[in-house]
Parts: C-alpha cells; sequence; structure tokens
C-alpha cells in the first residue's frame, strides 16, 4: 500500500476515535440563583467533583452561579425545557408547578432535618409517587434536596428581640413563611432571595429571613446589625433538579452513579449544615471583616407563636391540594410516616455518617 495513503488512513482513524473520545464526555449546564460562596456552593462543587472521577471523565457540570443565566423563578422552566441540563429547584418559588412539593416547606414541625430530607427524596423518586408524577409532567428528576436548617432572621437595627418586636417590620419573606410573620404584625416583602443585600442596604428592607449558614455568604452582615433566631420552618422543598432528557443521555451506569451523588449529597448538607450554621454565627457575633452582629434569640414561647399562626396554612394547603390535582392530606400523611421511619432508623444505626 502506498506509504501516504496508509499514513492519510491513519491520521484519519486517530482523528475518528478523538472524536469518539470527545462526544464521550457529558457536559451538564447547572443553573444557580444564590452565590459561588457558603457551604451549599462548596458542597455542589464537591457533588461535581466526585461525577467527574467517578464516571472517569465522562460526565462533568458548569455551574452558572448567581442567576447568571436564569433568575431562580424561571430555573425551574429552564430545566424542563431543556434550555439548562440541571439547576436548584424552590418550591417558594414556583408554587403552582410545584405545589407537591410544599409538603416539605408548609409549617409541618419535624425536628430532624435528616430524617424530613431523607422522606423528601424518598418520595421524590419512588416511581409512581405523588411527587414523582408531579416531576413526570414536567420532564425533571429531583435528585437531592437541599437542606438549610431553621429559619432566622438578619435586620437592621439591634431591638428586635421577641414577636412583639416584628410589628410593622418590612420582611423579606416567601411561601409559607410570610403568612406567619404577618399575623405576628409583620410586613412581608416579596422579592427574591438573592435581593435581599440591596433591599436591606437601600432601606427597602428591615429584614430578611436567611438561613444562618448562607448569612456571610451572601454578604448580609455587611448591611445589618443582628440576627434573630426565632427557629422557625426547617424547609426541604428545594434542591437539584435534572432534566429527563439530559439524564437519558447518560449511560445507565452513569446515571446510577448521579442518583447515588444525589443521596450522598443530601446526606452531607444535613451532616454540615447545623455545624456551618453555628461557625457563622460565632464568627459574625465576633466580627467580619468590622461588621458585627448582636445575636437575639426568640423565646421558646415566642417561637410557638409563629407556629401557632402557621397551622392553618397546613390545613389551606391540604384543603386546595384537590384543585392541583393531588391528594394533600395522603402527602402529608407519607410524608411523616417517612420522616418517622428516617428517625427509627438513626435511632437504630446513628446517621449514615457516624456508621
Amino acid at each position: 500500500m502506498n506509504k501516504k495513503l496508509m499514513t492519510g488512513m491513519l491520521a484519519g482513524i486517530a482523528l475518528t476515535l478523538g472524536a469518539g473520545a470527545a462526544s464521550a464526555q457529558t457536559v451538564l449546564r447547572y443553573a444557580e440563583y444564590s452565590s459561588d460562596r457558603g457551604l451549599r456552593a462548596e458542597q455542589m462543587q464537591w457533588f461535581a467533583e466526585q461525577l467527574n472521577e467517578r464516571t472517569e471523565g465522562r460526565v462533568s457540570i458548569e455551574f452558572f452561579w448567581g442567576g447568571s443565566l436564569l433568575p431562580a423563578r424561571e430555573i425551574l422552566g429552564g430545566i424542563s425545557t431543556g434550555v439548562v441540563d440541571m439547576g436548584t429547584i424552590a418550591g417558594v418559588y414556583n408554587p403552582r408547578e410545584l405545589n407537591e412539593l410544599l409538603v416539605g416547606d408548609v409549617p409541618i414541625r419535624v425536628d430532624d432535618m435528616w430524617a424530613a430530607s431523607r422522606a423528601m427524596l424518598d418520595m421524590a423518586s419512588e416511581e409512581g409517587s405523588i411527587l414523582d408524577a408531579s416531576f413526570d409532567e414536567l420532564n425533571i428528576m429531583f435528585n437531592a434536596v437541599y437542606p438549610v436548617g431553621p429559619t432566622q432572621l438578619v435586620c437592621t437595627g439591634d431591638d428586635i428581640k421577641s414577636a412583639a418586636d416584628l410589628e410593622g417590620k418590612r420582611i423579606l419573606t416567601f411561601g409559607a413563611l410570610t403568612a406567619p410573620l404577618e399575623k405576628v404584625g409583620a410586613k412581608p416583602v416579596s422579592i427574591t432571595i438573592s435581593e435581599a443585600f440591596s433591599g436591606l442596604s437601600s432601606g427597602l428592607l428591615d429584614c430578611t429571613v436567611m438561613y444562618t449558614y448562607a448569612v456571610t455568604a451572601y454578604r448580609l452582615h455587611e448591611v445589618t446589625g443582628q440576627l434573630v433566631n426565632i427557629n422557625f420552618i426547617s424547609p426541604v422543598a428545594l434542591g437539584m433538579a435534572v432534566n429527563q432528557d439530559s439524564l437519558a443521555r447518560l449511560s445507565e451506569e452513569d446515571q446510577a452513579t448521579f442518583r447515588e451523588l444525589g443521596v450522598e449529597l443530601t446526606d452531607r448538607l444535613s451532616q454540615f449544615v447545623d455545624k456551618a450554621s453555628a461557625d457563622v454565627q460565632a464568627q459574625v457575633a465576633e466580627g467580619v471583616d468590622g461588621h458585627t452582629l448582636v445575636v437575639n434569640e426568640f423565646t421558646t414561647e415566642d417561637s410557638q407563636k409563629l407556629w401557632d399562626a402557621g397551622a392553618p396554612d397546613v390545613q389551606k394547603w391540604v384543603d386546595e391540594s384537590a384543585g392541583f390535582g393531588f391528594d394533600g392530606a395522603a402527602l402529608r400523611d407519607t410524608f411523616l410516616e417517612r420522616v418517622e421511619a428516617y428517625e427509627a432508623e438513626k435511632d437504630d444505626k446513628g446517621y449514615p455518617w457516624e456508621r
């Protein structure tokens, strides 16, 4: 055979193999509305690194932080239609489309964050369940829960020490948090959490709801004077979603890895969020970059006033569920049964990271 022809054939084979290797790598685009700082961002990066490592480079994730690709309320639609492959969804930002997911947001008191998170993940991934059917209609798969810990307030001034002190305060709030705060006299302001910094610095807001571990990630300590521990709802109605068609492009082995990592990520966030919250509270109390927050704590009685104010909203969500095509009472009961089962597992075996 002609030497030049042989060389050309070998070069062509090499190019073909190279193209095949390149096409074997899948890059999943992830839309995130929060910043690239703090515990959740660190753990999402861990997920991406582990996914790349365990799939031997076949699957990687490209993050778009801080709403740079899609704002919070548009991420669900973006994933559903394939504008992006993955993203963080939250029931509070899409209550009509994700009304079933709000079982993890309404004021149902659950003290074990890990048990609540795993209960939610189970219900979302169980074929034929109410949540699974809802996600199928949206062409998404719910892959991980992002537990955040109890809801607190970050406020200007230093004077909020009881529920009575919330009277007239303009508070950035959303979802199931809104009605209880309004019932104790606060004035809800409906903007997204990514607008909290500008709202507080401009005087539009007196307070924002927040999860302690994220206070410094959103730089709220720079424009406020107090962290107020109201110890209210610990929502589990947010997490990682992926477009079903994007997921189907992966091999069965890589899909299994993707799902396994979702459970691990849920567990890791449950493990770390309490410590991260305690660390951030200590840091802002001592001072971060010259900014110090007073830490005020509601009494058990004042926190209970918020839970009491929110109780009717659980029944309201149940009553309205039929209009969304599902049985809210059955979903609530299943959620509490799963929580109880995971609490029993924890009591018997300890948390996964303790075994």
